[in-house]
C-alpha cells in the first residue's frame, strides 16, 4: 500500500461531498496514534490552495469543540485526483530509490 499524504487523504475522505467531523477525520486520517495534536484546519487549508477545493465547515451546536467539514462538487475535483495520484506515484518513486540505495550500500 503507497503512502499518501494527510492532506490527499482528507481530500479522499472529503470527496464524498458528506460532512465529517473533526472526530471522523481523527480517526481516518491520522490514524489511532495522532494523540490530539492533528491539524486538521491547516490541511484543509493546504486542501484548498494546492487543490482549488471549496471546503465549508461549521461548529457543532451541542459540542463546540467539534467541527464538520464538507467539500463542495467541482468538476476540477477530477484533476486535483490527478495531482494525488502523480505525487503518490513521485513519493512511492522516491522511496523505492532509497530503498534501492541502502540495499547498494550508498547510505
Amino acid at each position: 500500500m503507497e503512502k499518501q499524504s494527510q492532506a490527499a487523504r482528507l481530500f479522499q475522505l472529503l470527496s464524498d461531498y458528506r460532512e465529517h467531523s473533526t472526530i471522523e477525520i481523527l480517526e481516518k486520517i491520522y490514524g489511532g496514534e495522532h494523540l490530539g495534536l492533528a491539524r486538521i484546519g491547516a490541511r484543509v487549508y493546504d486542501i484548498k490552495k494546492k487543490y482549488k477545493a471549496i471546503i465549508t465547515s461549521r461548529r457543532d451546536t451541542l459540542r463546540p469543540t467539534i467541527c464538520w467539514y464538507r467539500m463542495k462538487p467541482l468538476s476540477s475535483n477530477s484533476m486535483a485526483v490527478n495531482i494525488i495520484n502523480e505525487e503518490s506515484r513521485k513519493m512511492r518513486e522516491a522511496r523505492d530509490q532509497k530503498n534501492q540505495n541502502v540495499q547498494l550500500g550508498f547510505l
